[in-house]
C-alpha cells in the first residue's frame, strides 16, 4: 500500500527531464506550475522514500515511468549517485528509461568528473536499447583513462570501431588525459589501435608532444618520436622542432639526446637543427661532438656551404663558456677544411670576448687572424679596434700587448695608436714601454712623441717619470733635444704643487682656468694662498673643483666666511674664461643649498665688473626659489632685471612656482597681467605651468582667473590637460554663470576633440554639476564669506600686486 501511496505523490509533483510520453488525451489544459527550489527539494526527498520502498521490494514494481522520475527528481536535486543507482537497478530488472535521462544523468555526471559515476551510468545503458552519442562514448574514454582502467580503455575504442563512430576530437581528448596523467604505456596503446584502426594519428601525435613538452617529459618525447617511424609516419619534421624547442628553452642535454635519437633514426638535418645542436654541444663542453658535427657537415656535400653559418655559433657559444681550446680547434679545423672564414667571423668573436672580459682571449683571436686568409687591411683595422677598446676598458696592460703585436707584424700605425699605447704607458709607469714607442715610427715623427709622451707625463703627476725622459732625452742626440719645445723640458722640473691644477675637459672647462704655479700665487695682491685652498689643490687636480669645494668648505663655518673673497680673489686670477668660471661655482653651490654663498660670489661677480652668461639667472633664481621666500626671491628677480641679467619674462617660472608653494595666487595672476601690460606676450608654457600647479595644490578655482587672463589664441593653443583643467574648474564652481561656461568651453572645442571625447567631456561636466548642486544646499553658510573679510582679503592683495609692480617699473 505504501507504494501506491508514495506513487500517487510522486505524479502529482514529480518535475521529470523529460517528461515520458503519455497519451495525449490525458494531458491537462493548464500549463504546470513553476517548482520552487524547495518544492524541489521536497521532491527529491519523495523520490527518495519511494526509491527506498522500491528496493526493498526487490524492485519488482519499478516501472519505465517510475524509474525516469524517480531518477529526475534525484537529478534535479543534486543526488547524482542516486541517479546512478535508479539506472542501475533498471537495468537489473530490464526496465527502459526514458534516453534523455541516460544523458542527462550521464552528461552532468562528466562535467563534474564522477568518473566512476560516468562508468556505471555508461554500464547502465548497455543494457537498454538506446542508440550511444559519440560524445557519451568520448567521456567514458576519459572516465576510464583518469581511472586508469585501461582494459575498459581498449574494449571502448574497440567498440568504436565497430558501431563506426565518428568524433574528430575523441583520440586527442583521450590521448591529452593519458599524457596528463603519466600513463605512457596506455599513450603508446591507443597510437597503436589508432594506427591499427586506420585512424590518421599525425595531429594525435603533434599534440601529444607539445603537451609532453610542457610537462617535461623529454624522454617520453624521444620514445614517441621513435613510434612515429614504426606507425609509417616521417618523424623528421617532429624531431627538428623539437631540438629547435629545447634550444629555446636552453635544454643543451636534451637537445643532444634528440639529436642522438635523430642520427640513430637516419634522420636528414638542416642547418638551423645542425646550429642548434652545435651550440648545445659547446655548451655542454663536449667537444668531440661538436667537432664530429662539423666534420658530418662538411662530408655532406648539400650542408658544406651551411656550415659558415653554424661556425659563427659555435664560436660565440665556445666564448662565452670561456673554452679558449676548443675555440681554437674550431678555427684550425676551419682552416684545414679549407673553409673561407668571413672576417666578420672574427670580429664577432673579439665582440664577444670583450662583453665576457675574456681580454687574454682576444689577443689569441687576433693571432689566429693574422694567419687566417683575412686580407691586411681588415686586420689592421681589427688591431686598432682592440687596442682603443682596450684603453676605453682602462685595460692599459693589454692595450700595450695589442700595441706590440701590431708593431711587430709590421701593421701601420700613427699618432693615434702612439698617444693611446702612451698613454697606458704612463699609466703604468713603464718608462722604457714610453722610450719604445716614441722611437718606433722613426724619421722626425718620434720628436712629437717625444712632446706628447712629457704633455702626458706632466698631466698625470708622473714626476718621476717626467724626469726619466728628460734624462733619455739628454743622452739623446742634440737633433732630439732641440726638436722638444723649451717649456716642456723646464716646466716640467717645476715642483708637483704646480703640476696638479690641469686645464679642464674641454667644452666644460677647457678655458675656464688656466694652471695657477707657485710663483702667480706669491705674486698675488691678496697675498699667499689660503690654507683651504692650498689644501684643495692637493686633493683635486682640476682646479676650477678645487676652488668650488674650497669655497664650500669656507662657507661652512663662520670662522672661514672671511676667506671666501681671498678664494674668489684667487679664482678670478687664474680663470681664462670668468663667466664659464662663475655659472660653474654658483651651480655648485646652489646644488650644495649655499644660498649665502650664492649671494657672496655674486656680488664678487657684480664688483669686480665680470659679466655673467644669461642662463646663470636660472641658477641663482633657483638658489632663492629653495628658500621658498616670496618676497625674497622678488627681491632676486629685481636685482636680475636691473643687472642686465634676465628679463622681466626669464623670471616668471620660477616666480610663478614659489608663489604657488606660497598660495599666493592673486601674486600669480598679476605676474602674467603685469607681463602684457609691459607690453611683452607670455608663453603658453607659462600658463599650461600655472595651470599645472593649479592641479597639484588642488585649488582648481584659480584656473579660472588664469584661464580669463589667456588671450584667445592661447586658448585656442591648449593640451587636452590643461583643457580639462579648466573645464573642470568652471563645473565645479558654485557660480551658475561659470557651470553654463563650462559647457560652452566643451562647444568652443569641439572641433578639437572626437566625437567620443566629445560626449565623455559632456558627461564629466554633467557629473560634476549635478555634485557641486548636491552640496550647495548644506554647504552654501559656510562658504559664504563676510563682506568685511572679503574687503580685507582685497586690501592685502592689493598691497602684494603694488609691490610686485615696482618689480617691473624699476
Amino acid at each position: 500500500m505504501g507504494v501506491f501511496i508514495s506513487f500517487g505523490r510522486l505524479k502529482q509533483v514529480s518535475c521529470m527531464i523529460p517528461s515520458p510520453p503519455v497519451d495525449s488525451s490525458q494531458l491537462p489544459g493548464s500549463q504546470p506550475p513553476v517548482m520552487t527550489k524547495e518544492e524541489i527539494a521536497n521532491d527529491a526527498d519523495l523520490a527518495r522514500v519511494v526509491f527506498k520502498d522500491i528496493q526493498d521490494d526487490g524492485g519488482a514494481t519499478l516501472t519505465r515511468f517510475l524509474a525516469t522520475n524517480i531518477a529526475s527528481a534525484l537529478l534535479k536535486g543534486g543526488s547524482l549517485g542516486e541517479s546512478v543507482e535508479v539506472l542501475e537497478l533498471a537495468w537489473d530488472r530490464g526496465v527502459q528509461v526514458h534516453p534523455n535521462v541516460y544523458g542527462s544523468v550521464f552528461g552532468i555526471c562528466a562535467r563534474e568528473r564522477e568518473y566512476d559515476c560516468v562508468l556505471r551510468a555508461w554500464d547502465a545503458k548497455a543494457a537498454s536499447d538506446y542508440e550511444r552519442m559519440p560524445w557519451e562514448y568520448t567521456s567514458a574514454l576519459l572516465a576510464a583513462v583518469h581511472l586508469k582502467k585501461n582494459e575498459r580503455v581498449f574494449g571502448m575504442l574497440d567498440e568504436v570501431k565497430a558501431n563506426q563512430v565518428t568524433d574528430d576530437k575523441m583520440y586527442e581528448l583521450v590521448l591529452g588525459a593519458a599524457c596528463q596523467t603519466k600513463q605512457h604505456e596506455l599513450v603508446c596503446g591507443i597510437l597503436d589501435c589508432m594506427h591499427a584502426n586506420g585512424v590518421d594519428s599525425t595531429i594525435g601525435y603533434r599534440n601529444t608532444i607539445r603537451l609532453a613538452f610542457k610537462l617535461g617529459e623529454y624522454d617520453f618525447i624521444l620514445e614517441l618520436l621513435r613510434l612515429m617511424k614504426e606507425h609509417d609516419i616521417d618523424p623528421t619534421g617532429a624531431y627538428k622542432h623539437q631540438i629547435m624547442s629545447l634550444d629555446n628553452a636552453g635544454l643543451h642535454r636534451q637537445v643532444l639526446d634528440a639529436f642522438e635519437a635523430l642520427r640513430k633514426e637516419g634522420c636528414i638535418c638542416d642547418e638551423n637543427t645542425y646550429g642548434a645542436v652545435v651550440t648545445s654541444a659547446v655548451q655542454g663542453k663536449d667537444r668531440e661532438l661538436a667537432l664530429s658535427i662539423l666534420d658530418d657537415m662538411e662530408e655532406n656535400t648539400n650542408l658544406s656551404m651551411a656550415i659558415t653559418e653554424v661556425f659563427p655559433r659555435a664560436v660565440r657559444a665556445a666564448i662565452c663558456t670561456n673554452q679558449h681550446r676548443l675555440v681554437s680547434d674550431i678555427f684550425d679545423f676551419m682552416g684545414e677544411a679549407g673553409v673561407n672564414v668571413p672576417e666578420g667571423v672574427y670580429v664577432s668573436a673579439i665582440r664577444t670576448a670583450f662583453k665576457s672580459k675574456q681580454y687574454d682571449f682576444v689577443m689569441d683571436i687576433l693571432r689566429k687572424m693574422n694567419g687566417s686568409g683575412v686580407s691586411t687591411v681588415d686586420v689592421n683595422e681589427a688591431y686598432t679596434h682592440v687596442v682603443m677598446s682596450f684603453s676605453k676598458a682602462e685595460c692599459y696592460d693589454h692595450v700595450l700587448r695589442a700595441f706590440k703585436a701590431m708593431r711587430e707584424l709590421g701593421y701601420e700605425q700613427d699618432d693615434v695608436h702612439c698617444t693611446t699605447a702612451l698613454r697606458a704607458a704612463i699609466k703604468l709607469n713603464r718608462d722604457d714601454d714610453v722610450v719604445a714607442i716614441c722611437n718606433g715610427l722613426g724619421g722626425t715623427a718620434f720628436r712629437r712623441l717625444y712632446s706628447i709622451a712629457l704633455k702626458l707625463a706632466r698631466a698625470a703627476n708622473k714626476q718621476a717619470l717626467v724626469n726619466s725622459i728628460l734624462d733619455h732625452i739628454k743622452q739623446s742626440s742634440t737633433g732630439v733635444r732641440k726638436s722638444i719645445p723649451e717649456d716642456l723640458t723646464t716646466s716640467a722640473k717645476k715642483p708637483a704643487i704646480a703640476t696638479k691644477k690641469p686645464v679642464v675637459a674641454a667644452k666644460k672647462r677647457s678655458t675656464a682656468a688656466k694652471k695657477p704655479t707657485t710663483a702667480e700665487s706669491s705674486s698675488d695682491d691678496t697675498g699667499a694662498v689660503p690654507a683651504l685652498l692650498a689644501e684643495c689643490l692637493e686633493k683635486i687636480s682640476n682646479t676650477v673643483d678645487a676652488h668650488s669645494m674650497a669655497l664650500q668648505g669656507a662657507d661652512a663655518s663662520e670662522d672661514t666666511q672671511a676667506t671666501v673673497p681671498e678664494i674668489m680673489n684667487h679664482l678670478l686670477k687664474v680663470a681664462e674664461d670668468p663667466s664659464a668660471v662663475y655659472w660653474i661655482i654658483l651651480r655648485n653651490a646652489t646644488s650644495a643649498k649655499r644660498h649665502g654663498l650664492v649671494m657672496a660670489i655674486t656680488d664678487h661677480a657684480t664688483k669686480n665688473g665680470v659679466k655673467l652668461r644669461r642662463n646663470t639667472r636660472e641658477i641663482i633664481l633657483e638658489s632663492y626659489v629653495r628658500l621658498n621666500d616670496l618676497g625674497i626671491a622678488l627681491d632676486a628677480s629685481r636685482m636680475l632685471i636691473r643687472a642686465g641679467i634676465a628679463t622681466a619674462e626669464d623670471t616668471v617660472f620660477p616666480l610663478i612656482k614659489c608663489a604657488a608653494k606660497r598660495d599666493e595666487w592673486d601674486i600669480v595672476i598679476d605676474i602674467m597681467t603685469n607681463l602684457q601690460s609691459e607690453g611683452m606676450k607670455p608663453s603658453l608654457a607659462i600658463y599650461t605651468m600655472a595651470l599645472g600647479e593649479c592641479l597639484k595644490r588642488g585649488h582648481l578655482d584659480r584656473a579660472v582667473d588664469i584661464y580669463n587672463a589667456m588671450t584667445e589664441s592661447l586658448r585656442a593653443q591648449l593640451s587636452d590637460t590643461s583643457l580639462l583643467v579648466v573645464i573642470r574648474s568652471h563645473a565645479r564652481s558654485e557660480s551658475k554663470e561659470l557651470q553654463l561656461r563650462a559647457m560652452d568651453i566643451v562647444d568652443d572645442f569641439r572641433h578639437t576633440l572626437s566625437p567620443q571625447q566629445y560626449k565623455a567631456m559632456q558627461e564629466k561636466v554633467r557629473t560634476i554639476q549635478e555634485e557641486v548642486a548636491g552640496k550647495a544646499s548644506v554647504t552654501l553658510e559656510a562658504t559664504v564669506k563676510p563682506a568685511d573679510e572679503s574687503t580685507a582679503e582685497g586690501t592685502s592683495s592689493k598691497g602684494i600686486m603694488g609691490y610686485f609692480l615696482s618689480l617691473f617699473k624699476c
